[in-house]
């Protein structure tokens, strides 16, 4: 019985004697492989896409050995009753590449060279800077062109690539657009394979030049970003710059802040706007973009928030109130009635200018006695840390302005109202507190007699 080996290209079994009679460990139909010239090529199966390329062949029986040769491919193809039964490249290239050079080669009748152009990206813009937003959209255009230059295929924009570029994401495109996803491709071979492969000469003449895969990925790219000089937006058109400069408290300011800060500068273009806003020394930024706004602090005193929402809720503004002496109502200490009861109290804060130094606590209490219900809105902060220097600039740019905002150090007083029930009588009694104190003095009685 004959020990069958497999040949080392074609990989078909065939007996040892068969195989030494064989070159380098090749069988028979594999050392007599011979141009098989353009007929050949065209009679093999059109899965192969052989037309364009050089190809060798023998033919023993059922059995044929076809090896196809071009300016970049290089692949063996063994055959059974004409049915490709095994198809393998020595080049290593992605799948998605295979395709798109197979699939255009099936269109331009030849095999094909590929043009691939790069997309222009847009610059980073120069630090310090904060992004806005982005938007990018790519799309190709492309075409097969034939040995003669003609469009046999692709976008109805014609290519005019520039640059070069190998990206794969580009080859993923043209195969779905071109509709090549399911086109058969060759499985690669094995170092061996490809080894031996790639020791075959090509024959002469090699194959002429013929039709040309030519890829044009083009990239619509915008960018909105600001930094120390203003807000900038830049697109493949070009750039568009505004400075900072004082303006009036866009809309999008007041939406979400009460009571609304005083805009010391800001920018805008159509889809974009940032401001820099500030409370005494409190100081924020705010952008716009399309999905919305977002702020940062660019230094945080939560305290000066406070004082402009105290002044704002004792109807002053413009104002930053400092308290340097407060009457707190849950602590007055009023007069006296014998033989009659308290039924209520009504306590109106009275303001007048105060000098001294402020306290924070006495805010706080002046805030939760006085403005219970006033709906203080501050945004979060959901940029991020801002780059030190970009900070450090705007904080400048900042205190050029003049502010709008008056700091005004205040004493809070009361006046007082009581309403008491003695012996069936109600009786008022109104008296004033000045700023700090909490004994109640009554300057004016009044009994009002109820009907029995």
């Amino acid at each position: 019985m004959l020990e069958a080996v497999p040949c080392r290209l074609c990989r078909r079994l065939v007996c040892r004697r068969c195989l030494t009679e064989g070159a380098g460990g090749r069988c028979p139909s594999c050392t007599k492989l011979r141009p098989a010239g353009e007929a050949g090529a065209h009679a093999l199966p059109a899965t192969l896409s052989a037309v364009g390329l050089e190809v060798l062949s023998s033919t023993e029986g059922d059995w044929t050995v076809a090896v196809l040769l071009g300016r970049q491919r290089r692949e063996l193809a063994v055959l059974y009753a004409g049915e490709v039964v095994r198809w393998e490249t020595a080049a290593p290239d992605a799948p998605v590449l295979l395709r798109a050079r197979i699939g255009a080669s099936r269109a331009a009748g030849d095999d094909v060279e590929l043009r691939q152009g790069a997309a222009v990206a847009l610059p980073p813009p120069p630090d310090p800077h904060l992004l806005l937003g982005s938007d990018r959209q790519d799309s190709l255009r492309w075409a097969v062109l034939d040995r003669n230059g003609k469009t046999v295929m692709g976008s109805e924009e014609p290519p005019e690539p520039t640059g070069t570029d190998s990206s794969t994401s580009v080859l993923a495109r043209l195969v779905e657009e071109a509709g090549w996803a399911a086109i058969s491709i060759p499985a690669q071979a094995t170092e061996e394979v490809a080894d031996l492969l790639n020791e075959l000469p090509m024959p002469e003449p090699g194959p002429p030049p013929g039709g040309t895969l030519v890829l044009d990925p083009r990239r619509a790219e915008e960018q909105t970003w600001l930094d120390a000089d203003g807000l900038h937006h830049t697109s493949l058109d070009g750039q568009i710059d505004v400075p900072w400069a004082p303006q009036p408290a866009p809309a999008w300011v007041g939406d979400d802040w009460f009571p609304v800060p005083e805009v010391v500068l800001g920018a805008s273009l159509e889809s974009a706007g940032a401001v820099v806003v500030r409370v005494g020394s409190h100081v924020a930024l705010g952008m716009r973009y399309v999905e919305g706004t977002r702020w940062t602090a660019l230094r945080n005193r939560p305290a000066e928030l406070a004082k402009l929402a105290l002044a704002s809720a004792l109807d002053e503004d413009g104002a930053l109130y400092e308290v340097v002496a407060l009457t707190d109502p849950d602590t007055v200490r009023g007069p006296i009635l014998v033989d009659a009861s308290l039924q209520q109290r009504d306590s109106t804060p009275v303001i007048e200018g105060r000098r001294g130094a402020p306290r924070d606590e006495l805010l706080h209490v002046a805030l939760r006695r006085f403005a219970p219900t006033l709906q203080w809105t501050q945004p979060p902060d959901e940029v991020g840390p801002v780059p030190s220097e970009l900070a450090s600039a705007l904080l400048r740019r900042a205190a050029e302005q003049p502010s709008g905002l008056r700091r005004v150090r205040v004493g809070i007083g009361l006046q007082v109202e009581e309403s008491w029930l003695q012996r069936g009588s109600w009786i008022k009694l109104r008296y004033e507190l000045p700023p700090g104190e909490h004994e109640g003095m009554v300057h004016h009685l009044r009994s009002l007699l109820l009907e029995p």
